[in-house]
């Protein structure tokens, strides 16, 4: 299991973003190994946002493989609703500051002891920080986890 952070989907998601390529690399190395992809629900609005943000005004264009039928890239991310039962799993109270929408990532890799995967750096210092174990998207592919 591995907790993803928005910021890498939309970079599978997005044909224009720098870090595309990468991000299909992760996607694949995913899928081979039947690595379980758990992401917080907030994440579903974190996408669309950003995919609205780049083709409505900046020119971005979705990737033609998303919502397709890809087999080698399709993935399954489990949504975590955020509840009061998320609340109680996942406290913060210990974990560095930062941010609402990346706290919760942490929360979760910390609760978890979970890989985190984010091309945040504000999130990647925190999650070191904190004692997680985060990575880029390079850098987890590199890592044969």
């Amino acid at each position: 299991m591995v907790i993803v952070d928005a910021s890498v989907v939309v970079d599978f998601a997005l044909e224009n973003s720098p870090r595309h390529n990468d991000a299909i690399k992760l996607i694949r190395f995913l899928v081979e190994r039947q690595v379980r992809i758990r992401i917080p629900f907030h994440a579903a609005f974190e996408f669309q946002s950003a995919l609205r943000r780049s083709v409505w005004f900046e020119g971005g264009s979705q990737s033609p493989h998303v919502g397709k039928n890809h087999q080698e890239l399709r993935v399954q991310m489990f949504a975590v609703p955020i509840d009061r039962a998320f609340v109680d799993r996942y406290p913060t109270g210990a974990l560095p500051h930062l941010k609402a929408g990346d706290l919760i990532y942490l929360a979760m890799a910390k609760a978890d002891k979970a890989p985190l995967i984010t091309e945040d750096q504000g999130l990647y210092d925190k999650a070191s920080e904190a004692g997680v174990a985060v990575f880029r998207i390079s850098e987890f592919v590199l890592s044969g986890i």
